[in-house]
């Protein structure tokens, strides 16, 4: 069974995080630092709320919710 749970703890799914206009900066549970701007593709693991939230000049910022 640790194996099965260390093999869990590995397991990322693929997402991709898009806006319109592109070029959003993206950033992930309220960290300062951006992963980049949209298009983005991102990692995350299975079972594990995320926020991510996306800001652009002259736009309102959005944030919602990965489950």
């Amino acid at each position: 069974m640790a194996k099965l749970a260390e093999l869990e703890a590995k397991i990322e799914l693929p997402v991709m995080v898009e806006s319109v206009p592109a070029g959003a900066e993206v950033a992930l549970d309220g960290a300062p630092v951006t992963l980049g701007v949209t298009p983005l593709a991102l990692r995350v693991r299975p079972g594990k709320k995320y926020r991510v939230r996306l800001t652009l000049s002259e736009h309102q910022p959005r944030e919602v919710e990965l489950s």
